[in-house]
Parts: C-alpha cells; sequence; structure tokens
C-alpha cells in the first residue's frame, strides 16, 4: 500500500518516521492542517483512518474522498470522555453518543463500538466500508 501519515505538528511526524523505519515501512509523511486546507481529493484514497482529532466540518469530505468500496477507520473522544476524567474540556472535540456512526449513513458498518479502550480513553470507534454503488 501506499501510505501517508498526516498531521500539523512535525514531533508527530517524526515519531511516525521512526516508528516506519523500525518496523521496515515505507510511510510518507505530510505537514498538513486538513482544518484550513482543501486537501482531500474526492474518490481519491482506498482507506482513511483517522485517530484522536475531530472537526465536523471535515466529515463529508473525508467521506467523499473515499473511493466507492473503500474503507473509514474512526476513532475519536466522546463526551463520555470528559464524565469520566474531566479532557477533553471543549465540546468540539468530543462526539456525542452514536454520533461519529451518523456521518456515515448509508455505509456498511462493520464494526462500531462507543467503550472503554484504555485506562482514561472513552472513545467512539468506527470501521465502515462505501457502498460501491450509491445510485
Amino acid at each position: 500500500m501506499d501510505v501517508e501519515a498526516w498531521d500539523h505538528f512535525d514531533e508527530a511526524l517524526a515519531r511516525c518516521r521512526s516508528l516506519a523505519k523500525q518496523n521496515d515501512l515505507v510511510v510518507t509523511t505530510r505537514n498538513v492542517n486538513v482544518e484550513k486546507a482543501d486537501v482531500l481529493a474526492p474518490e481519491s484514497y482506498d482507506v482513511i483512518a483517522c485517530f484522536n482529532f475531530l472537526h465536523r466540518e471535515l466529515m463529508p469530505a473525508i467521506a467523499a474522498a473515499i473511493r466507492p468500496g473503500g474503507f473509514v477507520v474512526y476513532e475519536t473522544f466522546t463526551i463520555e470522555q470528559r464524565s469520566r476524567f474531566g479532557k477533553p474540556r471543549r465540546d468540539a472535540f468530543l462526539l456525542a453518543p452514536g454520533e461519529l456512526a451518523s456521518f456515515f449513513e448509508g455505509w456498511e458498518t462493520i464494526a462500531y463500538d462507543e467503550h472503554l479502550a484504555a485506562p482514561r480513553r472513552f472513545v467512539a470507534s468506527l470501521v465502515a466500508r462505501r457502498p460501491e454503488d450509491e445510485s
């Protein structure tokens, strides 16, 4: 696979390159602020994976950027995270119950859960497949 890792923090990209090298993987890293750049071309990716990030305005572009038959893998915090652990504090960074799945309505849900994923990490997790034919 051709793999790209995007982040707007250089430290995160450096860690990604280091982990890729340690595991004999090839990953292209790009410093991109997806909140400010129009970088997701329609039907350009077989898989988009996103973790610990939420920008609701970007969700339609993520869905459109995945080719028919492709997948989204997404995991980020829910409001239960703040209820249990106090952070993140901003509503903009927290999903409401069932909200993550709602961004991909009409897609085949492979897996969906809202759960305690690790100590002090309450998240919604989704793996969904875009329909081949959306007519």
